[in-house]
């Protein structure tokens, strides 16, 4: 954050916020905010699931169109099949799968709908640009940059889908930050 210049004020805000508490645990958290801050927003995230939801919709082109994303809908295809992609590799305790499968995930996807978009180029943004996911071209798998990234999109895809349930799950460690995530997206919710 030295590099980047910003203003006391700013500053002095990013110290005020309770995510400044988590960042020194959570090293990704760090980078986020870096980036975040890099792109010159204006607004900070006061919480890590705001963080992320703001980390991800600046790295899937949603507010800059010099990212190469021309229009919303391929955003929302991009973030709807990385929601579909977290959520089969989530219930099935994957940490990669194969790019054929990725590629049938998001032709799935595109054949339900009437979408007029160029299905190669949006693919290649999706596991090639979108500084969240990464393919390994030696095994020709997919896998999620960092785990809390498939954890967050798993979150978003159980509150879109309404099918976020409170059980015992919560308490496990394997689901713990996808529901720390779900609960965060539930704003102004008792």
């Amino acid at each position: 954050c030295n590099d980047i210049s910003i203003t006391d004020k700013l500053k002095n805000g990013i110290e005020k916020t309770p995510l400044f508490k988590f960042i020194p645990r959570t090293p990704i958290s760090a980078i986020l905010l870096a980036r975040i801050l890099s792109d010159e927003i204006k607004e900070l995230p006061s919480t890590m699931t705001e963080l992320y939801s703001k980390y991800s919709e600046i790295v899937l082109g949603r507010w800059d169109t010099s990212k190469g994303l021309l229009s919303q809908t391929e955003y929302d295809v991009i973030s709807n099949v990385l929601i579909e992609l977290s959520m089969y590799m989530m219930d099935n305790a994957l940490n990669c799968i194969s790019v054929s499968e990725v590629q049938d995930i998001f032709l799935n996807y595109l054949a339900k709908r009437n979408l007029k978009i160029d299905e190669e180029k949006l693919f290649n943004r999706l596991i090639y640009r979108s500084e969240v996911t990464s393919v390994n071209v030696r095994t020709n798998t997919f896998s999620f940059l960092h785990r809390s990234f498939m954890e967050y999109f798993y979150a978003e895809g159980i509150r879109k889908k309404g099918i976020g349930e409170i059980t015992d799950k919560i308490y496990d460690i394997y689901w713990a930050n996808s529901y720390f995530f779900y609960f965060g997206l539930l704003r102004d919710n008792e």
